[in-house]
């Protein structure tokens, strides 16, 4: 798989989920690091709280690569 935002994350070891072809993974400063490198990424990502961590998170639209892979 080819650099993404995904690849990006599990390269660094961050938790991450998904629906279809939406990316979930937590909002933490190491995150919003990784997620500044991908602006188109960043411009549609939108932030909402984790119903079992209370935590912040955010879902990135089409950004969950495995799921493109599978259509190829």
């Amino acid at each position: 798989m080819k650099n993404s935002l995904y690849a990006d994350l599990k390269a660094n070891g961050i938790e991450t989920d998904h629906h279809e072809s939406d990316l979930y993974f937590p909002r933490n400063p190491q995150t919003m690091a990784i997620l500044s490198r991908y602006p188109l990424q960043k411009n549609i990502a939108s932030i909402f709280i984790h119903t079992v961590t209370n935590t912040q998170w955010y879902e990135v639209p089409f950004a969950y690569s495995p799921f493109w892979a599978s259509k190829g």
